[in-house]
């Protein structure tokens, strides 16, 4: 697993294949995002910091997004309890 840097985007998504993790900076919310829509980036250059992710929970703007190299991973990030081990 891996932090998605500055200049990764939707066509790198679709590379690696497994759903997007998205971790609210501000309340730790996590979730899993586009794990059956990956052939939608497929090509797609638009970077991560040109799109806007909101927290379902506390309306933040500010996240941090990870790449999964398995399901197990993904499976493991959305699972994780709040409060739990940081990566």
């Amino acid at each position: 697993m891996r932090r998605a840097l500055h200049d990764d985007n939707g066509h790198s998504l679709y590379m690696y294949g497994q759903p997007l993790g998205v971790e609210c900076a501000g309340c730790g919310r996590r979730a899993l995002l586009y794990g059956n829509r990956l052939h939608c980036f497929k090509g797609d250059m638009t970077l991560w910091t040109r799109r806007r992710f909101k927290c379902s929970s506390c309306g933040g703007h500010d996240v941090v997004l990870w790449y999964f190299l398995n399901r197990d991973e993904a499976d493991w990030f959305a699972e994780r309890p709040l409060g739990g081990p940081t990566f």
